[in-house]
């Protein structure tokens, strides 16, 4: 972002450092996923005490069955998205870029980026629990969640 700094645009390097600087906390701010106000702090031992009852040594196929159902589930992705809906898929999900950047990337806007996330979010759901019904092998592996 520094480097985009043209002094005959009339802003001085401190000015143009602050103004970059207040759009990163601004959206910061305004992604849920980043804002640190939004995040709950959770206490450590209830995260042991869960994971410690709910299964004290996982069977060693878990990550072998989570990694095949994962190349399945890119296999239908690619056959099932259109070529743009594979890139904001691999922009948004994979890569985490944010839908700012995205938006000015793509000569967006940034609605249609949101839009692009929330349409993907639920295509992948729906995607990953018709392969676990299918899959009577798999076990219940959530990759996303509607709720989350």
């Amino acid at each position: 972002m520094l480097a985009r700094w043209e002094p005959e645009r009339g802003l001085s390097l401190p000015s143009f450092v602050g103004l970059v600087a207040q759009r990163l906390v601004f959206s910061r701010l305004r992604s849920r996923r980043r804002n640190p106000f939004t995040q709950e702090p959770v206490d450590p031992g209830t995260i042991e005490a869960s994971v410690g009852s709910s299964r004290l040594h996982p069977p060693p196929e878990d990550p072998v069955a989570a990694r095949e159902f994962l190349e399945l589930l890119f296999e239908r992705l690619h056959a099932e998205l259109s070529p743009k809906g594979l890139e904001m898929f691999y922009r948004l999900y994979v890569w985490q870029e944010e839908p700012e950047h995205i938006a000015r990337e793509t000569c967006s806007t940034v609605e249609a980026i949101y839009q692009w996330r929330s349409r993907l979010k639920k295509d992948v759901a729906e995607l990953e629990s018709n392969l676990l019904r299918q899959s009577d092998t798999t076990a219940n592996l959530p990759l996303f969640r509607q709720g989350a």
